[in-house]
Formats: structure tokens, sequence, C-alpha cells
């Protein structure tokens, strides 16, 4: 039977790893699901052990992260699903950076990760009252309204700080 390499959550959300011996991917999953963990991250046999959030992202501006504020809330009020949204929005994304985060965050999300948590290790991209407001508005169920406002803020913080606020439309 194949050995999986797991990253998961326990539920006082200290990051534990570890191993399991399971037919696929999907049984492994309830594997540790029954043990109280959520799974962040499941490595198939014989795949390199990395995660694409220890790369380095490449250069995001606050563009980038304007526009996929944007589409991920317009994906989302939509009634597309997450994972679904994210992987349309990488398909989009024209910086490489931003893109490789995307996908890092989809994966981590089809992996059962809080949307916040999978956006963590990218604090040079996402500042700390973004993910703040992401993860309130998870718990609350207002995502949606989080998402606007993260937008909104952004927008004028990024309006704000150029400094030639006459060559910008906001």
């Amino acid at each position: 039977m194949p050995q999986f390499s797991y990253v998961a959550v326990n539920k006082v959300g200290e990051r534990v790893k570890g191993t399991v011996d399971a037919p696929n991917e999907g049984e492994v999953r309830v594997v540790l699901r029954a043990q109280g963990l959520r799974p962040v991250r499941i490595n198939k046999p014989g795949a390199l052990d990395f995660d694409l959030g220890s790369l380095t992202a490449g250069s995001v501006s606050d563009d980038d992260v304007l526009l996929f504020t944007r589409q991920l809330s317009i994906l989302i009020s939509s009634g597309i699903p997450l994972v679904q949204g994210l992987e349309i929005i990488a398909g989009q994304i024209e910086s490489i950076g931003m893109k490789r985060i995307v996908l890092s965050i989809k994966e981590k999300i089809s992996g059962g990760t809080f949307l916040w948590e999978a956006m963590k290790p990218y604090s040079d991209a996402f500042p700390d009252i973004y993910i703040s407001m992401v993860r309130a508005g998870e718990a609350s169920g207002a995502s949606t309204r989080s998402r606007s406002r993260s937008s909104a803020s952004s927008s004028s913080a990024s309006c704000s700080s150029s400094s030639s606020r006459s060559s910008r439309i906001c």
C-alpha cells in the first residue's frame, strides 16, 4: 500500500506532519478527519515534499491583489464555488507571482484549509488587515461582503499611496 505524507491542522490549530498508508488520497483524507485533523497538504508517494508557499512569489503589485479581490468577490457573489472561482481567476491572471499564489491557495483550500489560512503565508501580497477581514468574513458567513470591503479598501489605499493621484482613476 502506498505511503502518503501529509501536513494537517489539529483541533487547537497546530500543524502536524506525518505519513499514512492508504490506497489513495481520498482515503488519507478520511483517516485524517477520523483523527480530528484537517488536511492542509497531502503528497502522493514519490512526489517532492515542498509547499508552493515557500517559493518566492515573484513580484506581486497592489494592483494584482486589487484585481484578484474584485474578481473573487464577483465570482463568489455569482454563486461559483471558491475552488472553481480560484481556478478561473488563475487562468486570467497575467502576473506569474500572483498566479502562483492563487494556485497555491486553491490547492490548500481543496485540502480543507480556510481561505484566510491559505493566504497567511503570502503576507507580502496580503497585509494582515486583509487576512483578518477574510477570516472575519469566513467566521461570520459574510465572506462576500468582507471581500467587497477588502476590494474597496485596497482600492482607496492604492490610490492614496500613489505618488501622482491625478494620473490614477480610482
